[in-house]
C-alpha cells in the first residue's frame, strides 16, 4: 500500500504542476490562486503544502514545464517540414503566428507579465530567462538549417535574432490585440523578411 501510495501521490503531484502551467498561461500567476489550480485538479486545497513549498515553487515547475513542452513543439514542428514544402525556420514562424488557444500559448507571451513582481533571483525569472534563450537557440538552429537560395542570401546571425524578436513581439502584440488587419500587415512584414525561396505568402496557412 505504501508504495501504490507514492505513486499516486507523485501522479497527483505531477497533475498539479500540469493543471497550474495551463491555467497561469489563460489567466496569469496572479490570476489564479492555490484553490483554483486545487478545483480545477480535482483534489482538495489542504492537500497543496503535503506537495509543494509555496505557490512561487509550483510557479518555476509549472514555467519549467510549459517550456519543455513548447521545445517539444518546436522540434516536432521543425522536423516535419522534411515532408513539406517549407524549410525548418519558415515552419516555426508559420506555426508561432498560427491562432491557438490561451492554454496552449507560447510561455514566452504567456508568461511574459508574470515576472513583474518578483525578484530578479527568484527560480520562476531564471527559469523563463532559460526556456527563452532554448527557444531563441532552436529558432538559429532552425534558420542553419535553411539553404540560401545563393551564397549571398543566407541570413546573417544578426539577422536570424532580429527575425525572432520580431516573431515574438508581433505573437505579443496578437495575443493582446487580437486579429486585427494591422497585426497580420505585422505577421506578413515577418514572413517576408524570410530568405526569398522561403516565403510563405498567408501567414495562416
Amino acid at each position: 500500500m505504501g508504495r501504490v501510495s507514492k505513486v499516486q501521490a507523485a501522479l497527483n503531484r505531477q497533475h498539479i504542476v500540469e493543471t497550474a502551467s495551463r491555467l497561469f498561461r489563460q489567466h496569469g500567476v496572479e490570476g489564479v490562486s492555490i484553490a483554483d489550480i486545487m478545483s480545477a485538479a480535482g483534489l482538495t486545497p489542504g492537500g497543496f503544502y503535503k506537495h509543494f513549498a509555496s505557490k512561487e515553487a509550483l510557479i518555476d515547475e509549472a514555467f519549467a514545464l510549459a517550456f519543455q513542452q513548447a521545445l517539444g513543439v518546436w522540434d516536432q514542428v521543425a522536423q516535419r517540414e522534411r515532408s513539406g514544402p517549407d524549410s525548418a525556420l519558415a515552419a516555426l514562424v508559420r506555426f508561432y503566428f498560427r491562432p491557438r488557444p490561451a492554454e496552449w500559448s507560447c510561455p514566452m507571451l504567456a508568461f511574459a507579465g508574470c515576472n513583474d513582481g518578483q525578484a530578479p533571483q527568484a527560480p520562476a525569472m531564471a527559469t523563463y530567462r532559460e526556456g527563452a534563450q532554448t527557444l531563441l537557440e532552436r529558432f538559429r538552429a532552425a534558420a542553419r538549417k535553411t539553404p540560401a537560395p545563393s551564397p549571398g542570401q543566407a541570413l546573417t546571425n544578426a539577422e536570424v535574432d532580429l527575425l525572432f524578436a520580431a516573431m515574438v513581439g508581433t505573437g505579443l502584440l496578437a495575443r493582446s490585440v487580437g486579429d486585427a488587419a494591422w497585426i497580420r500587415d505585422l505577421q506578413a512584414a515577418v514572413l517576408g523578411a524570410l530568405p526569398p525561396t522561403d516565403r510563405p505568402t498567408d501567414p495562416s496557412a
